[in-house]
């Protein structure tokens, strides 16, 4: 979506806000929909039952929801070597924002290389 001009025409919207918190996760174009059901075709020729893409969009709706926030920081026990934190998730909409595309499982990224991580830096 954020690499081909013609799904960035509906993402853009969740990335145009001035204010980085839960709304956000929330804030959807009226285009994303019509695009979003290109990348169940591949389980539906499967032949998988249209209910769990439902699901599948469901929760993935509120895990989206949760990663767009300034509260959380670190996950604990290494989870975020495999899911998306808000803290993986900030990087991803910062300038230049080309990095952590990551839905749900942030080991996406690290296997296609688009893992950004957050530098500190101290004074």
């Amino acid at each position: 979506m954020h690499e081909w001009h013609v799904m960035w025409i509906g993402h853009s919207v969740h990335h145009s806000g001035e204010d980085y918190n839960m709304a956000t996760g929330l804030r959807q174009g009226v285009v994303q929909p019509m695009m979003g059901w290109i990348f169940y075709i591949p389980l539906a020729l499967l032949g998988l039952h249209p209910a769990p893409f439902r699901a599948h969009a469901q929760l993935n709706t509120l895990y989206m929801y949760w990663i767009h926030t300034d509260l959380v920081n670190r996950l604990p026990l290494g989870l975020e070597y495999i899911f998306n934190t808000p803290m993986a998730h900030r990087m991803h909409h910062r300038p230049p924002g080309n990095c952590n595309y990551a839905g749900m499982l942030i080991i996406w990224d690290r296997m296609f290389g688009t893992k950004g991580f957050l530098v500190l830096f101290q004074p």
